[in-house]
């Protein structure tokens, strides 16, 4: 099976495999229950949800080197036939920092709000008349 995945999580299994550690993944009987499906990196838990997809499957092709001129030679690697979606457990740095994101966002969507205001007919008389005295 090939799971794409987030560069953070990958650089997490590669280093529980270089500690001699062995990563895990359970598929739990129910795609959208994220409680039985885990990715377990010696203890540490990532749970996530998964969908099977229909239809064509997506064949996956890697490229591996052939010869010194440089040209890659496609081999075809397997099928995906689920797609994962890993939750994402944020450190406290990163946290903060989508928490500033966010309350930054909301401040400018805020101040772009415009406000817009009925012209009564006396303003609407004296543009007719500064438009007539200037010849527009």
């Amino acid at each position: 099976m090939i799971i794409r995945m987030a560069p953070d999580l990958a650089e997490e299994i590669k280093r529980v495999e270089a500690q001699g550690g062995a990563p895990r993944i359970k598929f739990g009987p129910l795609p959208n229950n994220p409680i039985g499906n885990v990715i377990d990196l010696d203890g540490k838990e990532f749970t996530f949800t998964w969908s099977r997809e229909f239809g064509d499957l997506c064949d996956i092709y890697e490229e591996r080197e052939s010869g010194e001129s440089g040209n890659g030679l496609l081999v075809e690697s397997g099928c995906a036939w689920r797609k994962v979606n890993v939750q994402r457990i944020l450190d406290e740095s990163t946290k903060n920092h989508v928490k500033m994101r966010s309350e930054e966002a909301e401040r400018k969507h805020k101040s772009r709000k415009a406000i817009v205001l009925e012209q009564n007919t006396a303003m609407k008389n004296q543009l007719k008349q500064y438009a007539a005295g200037t010849g527009k």
